[in-house]
């Protein structure tokens, strides 16, 4: 077991209350949760925007009659289908398994999800503009290895600035906000004035919620002594750590236990 040493910085006077002590720490889980609704967008998202009329018409080569018919979809129309289903899973099995683990481990489980952020904006929105089936497909895998990159280290980054006490609660967070996303995409879907462009350029927006906030708030304290310490730091990292904890935990006293 790490013990991190208080270091030699000011006390800042008056500890912070309790509830502000809280609502730091929920603020944190709860802008990175933002990460499941991403997840939960991406995954909701297909079964509606591919009965999209705009849809059907720009990806499916047969006659009106069978493009609207199940029983008579073309058959490359059909195979088409299942590859977009099946390929952004694929992509973020890779992403996951592996990209994300050593991203974590080297540069940070910040740096982890902001790359699968700007990785999952660049393979949705092209999918909104692109016709051109092999291209589409290959920005289905793209925007999957993003989605896999955040889901591997969302948990990972709550689960080491949560209190112990509050880790499982708070892991729990991104179970639910991927419902929420899943949710707002099949309800979404559901409206005629969405398009299956918009359908598929959801999840760009909390993909950039992520990456242009996820820096406003401090690193994983158990990172910082594993960077400080692979680093040569004097310190061990010690500092940053303590620094960390200090700001989610609200006080000298509570950053030292």
């Amino acid at each position: 077991q790490v013990i991190i040493a208080s270091p030699s910085v000011p006390a800042s006077g008056s500890d912070f209350p309790a509830q502000l002590q809280m609502s730091r720490v929920l603020g944190v889980v709860a802008f990175a949760a933002v990460g499941g609704v991403l997840f939960g967008l991406d995954q909701g998202n297909w079964g509606g925007a591919i009965i999209k009329e705009g849809f059907v018409s720009a990806f499916c080569s047969g006659t009106s009659e069978e493009c609207h018919d199940a029983s008579q979809l073309p058959e490359e129309y059909t195979q088409f289908l299942s590859l977009g289903s099946s390929l952004l899973q694929f992509g973020a099995a890779i992403g996951a398994v592996l990209i994300a683990p050593a991203c974590a481990q080297r540069c940070g489980r910040q740096e982890a999800m902001f790359l699968g952020s700007l990785i999952t904006v660049a393979g949705c929105i092209p999918q909104a503009i692109v016709t051109y089936i092999p291209h589409f497909l290959c920005f289905r895998i793209l925007s999957g290895i993003g989605v896999g990159i955040v889901t591997y280290a969302l948990p990972m980054f709550v689960s080491e600035i949560a209190p112990a006490e509050m880790r499982g609660v708070l892991g729990c967070f991104m179970q639910l906000s991927m419902v929420c996303g899943t949710l707002v995409a099949s309800m979404l879907n559901c409206q005629q004035f969405v398009g299956y462009q918009l359908s598929f350029a959801m999840p760009a927006v909390p993909a950039v919620i992520v990456a242009t906030g996820i820096f406003c708030f401090p690193t994983s304290p158990r990172f910082a002594l594993v960077q400080g310490q692979r680093s040569g730091r004097p310190d061990g990292g010690d500092e940053t750590a303590w620094k960390a904890l200090r700001y989610l935990r609200g006080s000298d006293a509570a950053a030292d236990e």
